[in-house]
């Protein structure tokens, strides 16, 4: 019987690094396959490819969609799931797509996304899930763990072996050493272990306290308040946390940069 394990975790949260584990525990045991990434639509049909052979075959994915809860209940399926500090995810966001730039980064069709994904994941049964902070602290324990989610038995050796190769290091030398990146809309991938040229950064966790104002601070959080103290996370308390304060400043910020835009066009036009 076929088995399909979804890494399906958050954004910029580590769930590439899960896929790649995943596969070389897959591998040393000789119990299945990788199929790569898909998108929502590709997946029912790589789903039905191989629902008829052998073996467990991971799959990577972020939007959630019914049939994995199906394949769930059926016991058909295994869902391997991570998440981060959401103002990390929103810095590491920002660098892997959009220059930097938090304002475009920071929308509400992403941050719904984000937010949907996360919740539909976690709450279906028996979804393995781990912090971002605690995979990157302790890759051993990630790979045992994991194993152990997925009835697989592997030496101490392996295990650390594993660890080791999918190493922060070790990943960030092979994408720089690599010369087959495919191309794909998100940019160019390696399709061995699905990392894009400019995947990792830093990988450091608390990002986001010397790279978001306070300003860019308090919007995520206003959003996320309940997400962040459920999970653990830190929370700041800034003079924005006040409604009043923070809409002035929000009304502000739009109203110079409307004006900065209509001024930059005034003085493209007098310089033509």
């Amino acid at each position: 019987m076929a088995i399909f394990i979804f890494c399906c975790g958050m954004r910029r949260s580590a769930s590439t690094l899960q896929y790649n584990i995943v596969k070389k525990i897959l591998e040393k045991s000789n119990s299945g396959m990788a199929l790569g990434y898909a998108e929502s639509g590709e997946i029912e049909k790589l789903i039905k490819k191989n629902k008829d052979n052998n073996g467990y075959f991971v799959i990577k994915v972020h939007d959630f969609f019914p049939l994995a809860e199906e394949l769930l209940n059926e016991g058909k399926a295994k869902i391997i799931f991570s998440y981060r500090d959401i103002r990390d995810i929103i810095v590491s966001s920002m660098y892997k797509w959009n220059l930097g730039n938090f304002d475009i980064t920071y929308n509400y069709n992403y941050v719904n996304i984000l937010k949907q994904s996360y919740y539909k994941w976690t709450t279906l049964k028996d979804v393995y899930s781990s912090a971002y902070e605690d995979i990157i602290k302790d890759l051993q324990k990630e790979v045992s763990e994991i194993c152990n989610y997925l009835n697989i038995i592997l030496s101490k050796n392996d295990i650390k072996e594993i660890a080791d190769q999918v190493s922060f290091e070790k990943q960030k030398s092979y994408l720089k050493q690599n010369k087959k990146f495919i191309k794909t809309p998100f940019g160019e991938m390696d399709s061995d272990t699905l990392l894009h040229k400019n995947h990792l950064r830093s990988g450091k966790i608390k990002q986001w306290e010397t790279e978001l104002n306070k300003f860019q601070i308090a919007t995520i959080q206003r959003d996320w308040k309940e997400w962040i103290l459920k999970n653990n996370y830190n929370y700041i308390y800034t003079l924005y946390d006040l409604p009043f304060v923070y809409k002035i400043i929000k009304k502000w910020k739009y109203v110079s940069s409307k004006l900065l835009r209509k001024f930059k066009k005034v003085l493209k036009r007098f310089k033509n």
